[in-house]
């Protein structure tokens, strides 16, 4: 684990509420607007057979079914 923090370069898409692990010395920080939508919500979802029309784009939708 610390191995991967100390030396991999990793791109990090910052969220609202959440933060970065501070041990990952080489992560560049890509701010982005994204939906306020959970990959959990959007999971639970599928998996009830529910719709995630609204919660993702069409394109990623295509992805998921």
């Amino acid at each position: 684990g610390s191995e991967l923090l100390d030396t991999l370069p990793m791109l990090v898409v910052e969220r609202p509420g959440s933060r970065i692990n501070p041990l990952a010395k080489h992560a560049v920080r890509l701010q982005v607007a994204t939906p306020d939508v959970s990959s959990t919500r959007v999971r639970e979802q599928l998996k009830i057979g529910g719709s995630v029309s609204g919660l993702v784009s069409p394109s990623v939708a295509m992805l998921l079914v």
